[in-house]
């Protein structure tokens, strides 16, 4: 009963990581880690890189939004996609610090 609880408030914290634009762009390699962001959520894509169907195309976006890339190659906004994305999520862009 207590782990479940303590899962619980740990995912909660984990949704509430507010990560600054600034942040998200030094992670634009896979030295450093590969994240991007999608719906205002930030993402750690690092160790999908290799699975990506469209092999290193995928780190054109990183340290960035992913959006623009995603409207040139529109089949990325099916909900299977989406599932994947999901799966590396580390938190909420901080909108504080868009400009």
């Amino acid at each position: 009963m207590l782990s479940t609880f303590i899962c619980a408030y740990a995912e909660e914290i984990k949704e509430k990581k507010k990560i600054s634009l600034s942040e998200v762009a030094l992670h634009n390699r896979k030295e450093v880690g590969v994240w991007v962001i999608y719906n205002q959520k930030v993402f750690d894509i690092t160790n999908f890189i290799d699975n990506h169907p469209g092999g290193d195309k995928i780190l054109l976006a990183a340290g960035q939004n992913v959006e623009p890339y995603w409207d040139l190659y529109a089949f990325h906004k099916k909900d299977d996609i989406l599932d994947i994305l999901e799966q590396y999520y580390i938190g909420e862009l901080d909108e504080a610090t868009e400009t």
